[in-house]
């Protein structure tokens, strides 16, 4: 449910209150389901998402995912408050299209001479290790996919740019407080590519929402991947993300909401257009208000 949360916290060895907020400082006090969730960035839901997971199996899973930087144990880990390097989140995503393996990423792949001879060859070279199953790997893909197919979400800027046509991608935003970073983190079958907006001194920073990682992170991942696919010599082309066999995860996204004459949190109909064809049988009268109090 994205409502107003309220956490007991210690800060610089004080007792204080810890109120996490979404972007838009407001809430829809309605039940959301994850995956839009994640599409709109709503910051209330991810942070119950870690309090029922458990912040130290997030960073568990992180580390095996290639995040070897610090990560503080506390629930706003959700929100990504701890400091990682791009390097490491565009090696961590990978790992979801990849089959959920962690492939090591090398700055450089191939070395060839003025006449395109080749003269070493690195691909081949990188190992890789199951971190998680095929079957999570391509449900959290689907989940990123939430950002472009879902109402609101956060990365429907892309289809701006012509990469969407006939082509799977996800992606995550992100932004700092007061602007200081801009994010973007974009995924399709075949490449995964991250951009960061910012600067050294934290001081230097934007002053209002055109900060944003979806207006500064994600122009600049899109543009990477419109020429990608321009250029045929890059290898990348477009496709869906490649569902494992014997996959058996029922993805629909049940509403667990009132009447779909609601709106959600963005003032949109209870609904998802763009989301794969899932035929949801929904009955107003069937609906107990009873089921949805805490």
């Amino acid at each position: 449910v994205d409502k107003p949360l309220s956490y007991q916290t210690t800060i610089d060895g004080k007792l204080g209150v810890w109120e996490p907020q979404n972007s838009s400082k407001g809430f829809s006090y309605r039940p959301v389901k994850l995956r839009r969730a994640l599409a709109q960035s709503i910051n209330t839901v991810s942070v119950q998402l870690a309090e029922k997971v458990g912040s130290s199996n997030i960073i568990d899973l992180a580390n095996d995912m290639g995040i070897t930087s610090k990560l503080e144990n506390n629930l706003s880990i959700a929100l990504g408050t701890s400091e990682v390097s791009l390097f490491e989140l565009v090696q961590a995503y990978g790992v979801f299209v990849n089959n959920g393996k962690l492939k090591k990423v090398r700055w450089i792949s191939t070395i060839e001479d003025s006449e395109g001879k080749m003269l070493e060859d690195y691909r081949e070279s990188i190992g890789s290790k199951h971190v998680i199953s095929e079957t999570t790997a391509y449900t959290m893909t689907y989940f990123l996919r939430g950002g472009v197919e879902e109402p609101g979400g956060t990365s429907k800027a892309l289809y701006n740019y012509g990469v969407c046509s006939n082509n799977e991608i996800g992606g995550k935003t992100g932004t700092s407080n007061n602007y200081v970073d801009g994010w973007y983190v974009g995924v399709t079958h075949d490449l995964v590519t991250g951009a960061w907006v910012g600067g050294a001194d934290m001081r230097i920073h934007f002053e209002n929402a055109d900060g944003q990682g979806g207006r500064t992170g994600l122009p600049l991942v899109a543009r990477y991947l419109q020429l990608s696919l321009a250029d045929s010599k890059t290898g990348i082309i477009r496709g869906k993300f490649k569902q494992p066999e014997g996959y058996d995860v029922d993805l629909i996204c049940y509403y667990i909401a009132p009447p779909i004459s609601f709106l959600d949190s963005t003032d949109n109909p209870l609904d998802s257009a763009n989301v794969d064809k899932i035929h949801i049988d929904f009955n107003e009268e069937d609906v107990n208000e009873e089921d949805f109090e805490e």
